[in-house]
């Protein structure tokens, strides 16, 4: 998940419910969270969400639920018949591979309690950030292996499949801290982020790590975990027997954050002794000098004891990494909000940079980290997923909203009609119809004023002659197009008067008004999938 927010987002909600019961597969927790809220019943639909990476590994039910029900989620795919689950790993700072074993032995024990195994019970596997790695392994494996996992659909939440980024100043920053611990309690949040960003499961995602940056005349360059981590990713690819979807917090239009490389970020002196005075930039971008490109400061710390000292980190990197369009962390602002004695004399000029660059979450090369991706013809020849999504604007990293909640409900509840009335699940629930009945089907009828409800109805006036109005009414359902349709008579072809666009709200009855018109009326409906952009 988030390296330094994960921590901080803890508003778990004093209401939140208790899971159905908690398992346990070997040291990793599983929440089961049933539709029904039985203890003991067989799994149908079952969806899985894995987490990421979490920063002191305190997240339990109450902080996991509320981070996934966010835009209520978890919730109404509860009302959907869906059984929720959530992984909780003991230990979410190891390395990718090993908490991918343990996510597939928590795969295997689902299976073993589902009502059944076929295309009548779906399994849905959702990977957050860290997690769409620990997933995509694990299927991945389970494939190589011949070890059925069963799994309908995989989707990758903004997962850092080409890598993360926190910013190495920062990094640089953490570590210069580190002397002054023992001087101060003020400086522990310091060494706590210093000991996250060094955690195995930090350096084999992060782009670039302050472990393989001290050369300025090479630049920043990731940890070797990360290149043992990237070999693992390549042997192994993408899992194949189940589709897989990919949804990212970042924007696919090329939109990058209002910040330059190597601009000046955060200002700080501590007034006390030790006398601080520090200099937080974000990454500078290479120049093609090298006499240039290794004196571009990244990190400025000076100090005061007894003894003056001064760090100066100078770094460059070949892309424009911290303001990249991408699911985004505020940790220069969180950062500026754990320091004390803060005057005028200081400031944060931005809060948020780049956590998950945008191409990372679609699994493309991040050599096209700047591009506006809504301008390629066919962007899904670029990556390994069957489905792929992206914001407008960049979001912060794994928020769920009002407008990627759609899809994430659309690939857990298509694809299966539970009620066998010829609309998959997902069309129920967008157009507000009930999934477990049968006679819930799409159908319009069309009314003409007070008279009975009819399939077709005719209309005249008294003396043949055409009317100066006739009101055509219908049952009007949300994300269905409907259209009037006229006839003269009923030998003759129906002529189309009007269609009448989708709405996202569901009316009683809608009405529609002719004018100058007599003979016959009808009224058609057609699914439009809400999703679609």
């Amino acid at each position: 998940m988030l390296f330094l927010t994960a921590c901080l987002q803890r508003a778990a909600n004093a209401q939140t419910p208790a899971p159905s019961r908690t398992d346990w597969i070997n040291d990793t927790q599983l929440y089961v969270y049933t539709a029904d809220n039985s203890t003991n019943s067989p799994l149908q639909n079952p969806v899985l969400f894995v987490e990421g990476f979490d920063l002191y590994n305190d997240m339990n039910w109450e902080e996991l639920y509320t981070l996934f029900n966010q835009a209520n989620l978890i919730e109404e795919l509860r009302q959907q018949g869906r059984d929720v689950l959530i992984m909780n790993y003991a230990d979410a700072t190891r390395k990718v591979w090993n908490n991918s074993l343990k996510t597939r032995a928590v795969i295997n024990y689902i299976n073993s309690i589902r009502s059944s195994l076929g295309p009548d019970n779906k399994f849905t596997v959702i990977g957050v950030s860290m997690g769409g790695l620990t997933t995509r392994l694990a299927l991945d494996y389970m494939e190589e292996e011949g070890d059925p996992h069963y799994v309908d659909t995989w989707i990758s939440f903004d997962a850092p499949h080409e890598g993360a980024n926190a910013p190495l100043s920062l990094q640089f920053y953490a570590d210069f801290f580190l002397p002054f611990q023992y001087l101060s309690t003020d400086f522990l949040p310091m060494v706590e982020l210093w000991n996250a960003l060094n955690s195995l499961a930090a350096q084999e995602l992060l782009l670039v790590h302050s472990s393989a940056s001290d050369d300025a005349a090479a630049g920043a360059r990731p940890s070797a975990f990360r290149s043992r981590l990237i070999s693992l990713l390549d042997e192994k690819g993408y899992p194949a027997d189940c589709k897989k979807i990919s949804i990212s917090n970042g924007s696919g239009f090329g939109e990058k954050h209002p910040i330059s490389p190597g601009e000046k970020i955060i200002h700080w002196e501590n007034p006390l002794l030790p006398w601080i005075d520090t200099d937080i930039y974000t990454l500078p971008q290479t120049t093609g000098d090298p006499d240039i490109d290794s004196n571009q400061t990244a990190f400025e710390g000076l100090f005061y004891i007894y003894e003056g000292g001064e760090t100066v980190q100078n770094s460059h990197f070949a892309l424009s990494l911290d303001n990249a369009p991408g699911g985004t962390s505020d940790m220069f602002g969180q950062l500026y909000a754990m320091l004390n004695y803060i005057d005028d004399n200081d400031f944060c000029t931005y809060s948020n940079h780049c956590f998950v660059p945008t191409v990372s979450a679609l699994g493309i090369p991040i050599e096209q980290l700047d591009a506006n991706l809504s301008e390629y013809p066919d962007l899904l020849a670029l990556t390994p997923f069957d489905e792929i999504h992206y914001a407008v604007e960049n979001e912060p990293h794994i928020e769920i909203n009002a407008r990627n909640k759609r899809w994430f409900m659309r690939a857990i509840l298509e694809d299966i009609d539970s009620d066998e009335d010829g609309l998959d699940d997902y069309q129920e629930y967008a157009i507000g119809t009930d999934y477990t009945e049968a006679d819930s089907d799409l159908q319009v009828e069309t009314r003409l004023d007070s008279a009975p409800a009819a399939e077709i109805t005719k209309r005249m006036s008294t003396d043949g002659s055409s009317m100066n109005s006739v009101t055509v009414s219908y049952n009007a359902l949300q994300n269905i197009q409907y259209s009037i349709w006229f006839t003269e008579s009923l030998e003759q072809p129906w002529t189309l008067l009007d269609t009448i666009p989708a709405s996202s709200n569901s009316l009683m009855v809608n009405t529609y008004v002719i004018t100058n018109a007599s003979g016959y009326f009808q009224t058609t409906g057609e699914w439009i999938d809400p999703v679609t952009d």
